[in-house]
């Protein structure tokens, strides 16, 4: 759960809000993604983390959440958007959000090209789209990653001629 460390209770803005009921969760055992995860200890405490089928479909629907809210605090339309450079993890994500959200066509995909290159896939998603011209020739930006927890990030850089 989100709990203060300093005083052990409950942070609610923290805590995990499940995209079809809207209800906040505490506890993993409270949420369905994490109860379809094998997670495996290593030597050298080395964590392997397997994800249900689910958790794509978990993350990108945060990741549609906090993209709708952050375009209506910067008073943007998604058709504002230009383009969209992704994290690829986890597989899937990009494309997954860019479908729901109306902008597949605006997502710089990577992991066709270059298979599962996990958080490296926002900076690899830049190089291409400058290789290509497409960020040149755009407006607004949006850095998009999702993680662990689910935590999504969202930033925009925009093109001033």
């Amino acid at each position: 759960g989100a709990l203060s460390v300093a005083r052990e209770e409950v942070v609610d803005r923290l805590l995990y809000v499940s995209p079809g009921a809207g209800e906040a969760r505490c506890h993993e055992s409270d949420i369905p993604f994490y109860a379809s995860q094998d997670r495996v200890v290593l030597g050298q405490n080395r964590l392997v983390l397997r994800s249900g089928p689910s958790y794509t479909e978990e993350c990108a629907q945060c990741a549609v959440r906090e993209l709708k809210q952050f375009l209506e605090e910067t008073a943007l339309a998604p058709e504002d958007i230009d383009l969209i450079l992704p994290s690829q993890s986890p597989p899937g994500l990009a494309a997954e959000t860019g479908k729901i959200m109306g902008l597949a066509d605006k997502v710089v995909d990577v992991e066709s090209r270059f298979g599962h290159v996990h958080t490296a896939g926002i900076g690899i998603a830049l190089d291409c789209a400058v290789a290509d011209g497409r960020f040149g020739k755009a407006r607004n930006v949006l850095f998009l990653a999702a993680g662990a927890g689910i935590t999504v990030t969202l930033a925009l850089y925009r093109n001033i001629w």
